[in-house]
């Protein structure tokens, strides 16, 4: 909406665009305080986690993403050692 067209409404219009506007606003800082809400309560949460956790999670994660490198333990650095002791 222009300048121009803003000065031509008329005052009732101008005021429910405000409440509207207002309306907008507030509902707005709430989602952006439980956004932050939720990245505190993760950080905490990160926080009480050690590094062999997430080293733990991290090769869940890679094993799950990789479900055919179980299959597949021919190239694996252990089966490779393996044919060497045989």
């Amino acid at each position: 909406m222009t300048d121009k067209e803003l000065r031509r409404l008329k005052r009732a219009e101008l005021l429910e665009i405000l409440f509207y506007l207002q309306k907008e606003n507030d509902n707005l800082k709430q989602q952006n305080q439980e956004l932050q809400q939720r990245i505190e309560n993760i950080t905490l949460n990160k926080q009480s986690l050690s590094d062999d956790d997430f080293k733990r999670i991290a090769q869940i994660v890679r094993d799950a993403l990789n479900p055919a490198d179980e299959n597949n333990t021919e190239d694996s650095p252990e089966s490779h050692e393996q044919e060497r002791s045989d």
